[in-house]
């Protein structure tokens, strides 16, 4: 598995990039915006490690860039401020997961694990609720002849939906299938929920996904 580390602290850079080599990763490091886009722009990685303040051209706008490029690999934004404002806009410029500064070898690891881990899914598997359809092993998402570009968090969002075949969906269920390895707050997944249904339930199109007040989520054509 190939990681990006996008940091201009050589000295936090040096240390996960260490740490990663250890744990069988092969590891590139950029330590500044412009090189940091170039390399991402022209290099296939499982994931891009990338911290927001860096020299030349910040982590959003990077993000930002690299979407409209069309690169699918999952961006783990490193980051200070975890505020609800903040989370809202990494996930606006196209991440999909934030850390907050200072964090640990073990979280750091477990949310690659996360954000990069396979469901076992064959060719052919696919979900389907109302015009809504989902190629697990193509990652591919059409709103009929509409195709749907979803961040992996968005991704794994509606597939827990699209498995549950219709039923409510607790908060708790989705909390556990999106993030196994955290402790994310009800507020921080109606964020993610949103930015979701924005996607999903366009203002041409029939509201597919509902929120159960106090409960869940759940996918409904009626």
């Amino acid at each position: 598995m190939r990681v990006l580390v996008v940091e201009d602290d050589r000295e936090v850079a040096d240390y996960v990039r260490r740490s990663l080599e250890e744990e069988g990763y092969g590891v590139q490091v950029c330590h500044d915006g412009y090189t940091a886009l170039k390399t991402a722009a022209t290099a296939a990685f499982d994931i891009i490690l990338m911290d927001i303040m860096l020299p030349q051209m910040d982590g959003l706008e990077i993000t930002r860039r690299l979407r409209r490029l069309k690169v699918k690999a999952p961006i783990l934004l490193l980051t200070a401020r975890d505020s609800a404002q903040d989370v809202v806009s990494g996930l606006d410029a196209g991440a999909d997961d934030y850390l907050t500064k200072p964090f640990s070898l073990a979280v750091l690891l477990a949310r690659i694990r996360a954000r990069t881990r396979v469901f076992g899914a064959k060719a052919g598997d696919v979900l389907r609720y109302a015009d809504l359809a989902m190629d697990v092993a193509r990652h591919e998402v059409m709103r009929g002849p509409i195709p749907l570009k979803l961040t992996r968090t968005e991704f794994l969002l509606l597939e827990c939906l699209l498995r549950a075949s219709g039923k409510v969906v607790p908060r708790e269920r989705l909390l556990d299938h999106v993030w196994p390895d955290r402790e994310v707050s009800y507020n921080n997944l109606e964020v993610f929920m949103s930015f979701l249904r924005d996607k999903v339930d366009q203002p041409d199109m029939k509201r597919l996904i509902h929120t159960e007040r106090g409960v869940g989520y759940s996918l409904r054509d009626y």
